[in-house]
């Protein structure tokens, strides 16, 4: 269907909008399959529609320039370095002693760690990204493994955590 689309214009639309609708389709087949994985999904996106000039460079690229692209990457990568260094860990050693180890207490700490945040880091979704490797590594320590429902309930309550109460 995107071959088809991308060589020959449907209905109403021109050539352009084929093409857009053609790649669309594409990526969003190989998004819903999974055949690749998503990013070089996206990353033929990119290449394609900047290959064929179907839109120019600078609207294809466009998201890269918004600063809230930027804060979610940094905040990705400040993530996974507090992982890989050991620093969550440590963090949910710490939050592990202050509230203790059952897991009510666990999710009282990442909520309340949230909501302590929230005076020092004015982005609710930093505050998330940074504590989802904690929150991991206290659900780790708390002897949830990764498909265990209790470490879904202790991430979910640590966005919830860090987003919702500085809203209020």
């Amino acid at each position: 269907i995107a071959a088809f689309l991308f060589v020959v214009p449907v209905g109403p639309m021109d050539a352009a909008t084929s093409r857009v609708a053609a790649l669309t389709v594409l990526v969003i087949v190989l998004w819903a399959t999974n055949v690749i994985p998503p990013f070089l999904a996206t990353l033929i996106y990119f290449g394609l529609a900047t290959l064929f000039a179907v839109v120019p460079p600078n609207v294809v690229f466009s998201g890269f320039a918004s600063g809230a692209f930027w804060l979610g990457f940094g905040g990705l990568v400040i993530g996974v370095a507090v992982k890989q260094t050991g620093l969550a860990a440590r963090i949910a050693n710490a939050v592990a002693g202050r509230f203790g180890s059952t897991y009510t207490g666990l999710i009282g700490g990442v909520v309340v760690l949230g909501v302590l945040l929230s005076f020092i880091m004015t982005s609710s979704m930093g505050r998330v990204v940074r504590l989802v490797p904690i929150a991991a590594a206290l659900a780790d320590r708390g002897g949830f493994g990764p498909t265990a429902r209790g470490r879904y309930g202790l991430l979910l309550a640590t966005g919830y955590g860090a987003h919702l109460p500085s809203f209020g």
